[in-house]
């Protein structure tokens, strides 16, 4: 059902940026930056749009029938890819450089049907946040509390710890609502680049790797990845000033 209100909700923002567009005409400002460093900071927002891939394993290991699961996991990646670059397609072909993250706030905030949208998100949202955060409250739950010995106290701090990785980030996008998409680029430079890059070609070099090429291919994923780390993360934390 929440898959079904999103997708209703994607819809509908195609459309109102093609009316805006047939409307107004195309939106105008367009830049693009001749600079590498500038345009590591894509980086982030890419993996922080993308970061919902951390579930697939965790998913996958509780999957009963797992055969099954990659014919979809394939199909959902490639649905999600086509709708990330169809939205920012037309909201940038409709707003030009005026267009806000969340691109819902480019649209006349007025209108019945907006609301709607942004009431539909927030549905949505409700029963798949637990499934979002699943990996990272496993990891939490691991290393903070499953070393308490009263079965009792360990439901209230999991509890507790479920309850604050929901509320610190509706926190923070509350104070950083003006400056989402910085937010993300940070976040995702951060945490989710290590998590994309990093982490994997280091586990594959320790577990897997046993050719001269697939450690060579680990060293430049490794190496790739703290680099964007590192750079990216500072130019978005500058962003801020």
């Amino acid at each position: 059902m929440a898959d079904v209100l999103i997708m209703f909700s994607a819809v509908t923002i195609v459309v109102c940026c093609i009316i805006s567009i047939a409307k107004d005409g195309v939106g105008t400002g367009f830049t693009h930056s001749t600079s590498v460093f500038s345009s590591m900071k894509l980086i982030g927002l890419s993996t922080s749009a993308y970061e919902i891939n951390a579930v697939l394993i965790p998913v996958h290991l509780q999957a009963k029938n797992k055969e099954e699961y990659h014919k979809a996991q394939y199909p959902a990646i490639i649905s999600v890819c086509v709708l990330y670059l169809t939205i920012g397609l037309f909201g940038y072909l409709a707003f030009g450089s005026e267009v806000k993250g969340p691109l819902t706030l480019s649209l006349d905030q007025s209108l019945w049907y907006v609301i709607a949208i942004e009431l539909i998100y927030i549905v949505a949202l409700i029963p798949t946040i637990i499934i979002q955060i699943y990996p990272a409250v496993t990891i939490v739950v691991h290393y903070f509390v499953d070393g308490i010995a009263s079965e009792s106290r360990k439901e209230r701090y999991q509890l507790l710890v479920r309850m604050l990785m929901i509320a610190v980030p509706i926190w923070l996008a509350v104070i950083f609502g003006k400056n989402f998409g910085t937010v993300l680029a940070f976040v995702g430079n951060l945490v989710c680049a290590p998590m994309s890059y990093v982490f994997p070609g280091l586990i594959h070099y320790l577990v897997a790797a046993d050719k001269g090429k697939d450690k060579l291919r680990d060293i430049a994923l490794i190496c790739f990845g703290v680099t964007c780390c590192i750079i990216a993360t500072i130019l978005s934390f500058f962003d801020f000033a």
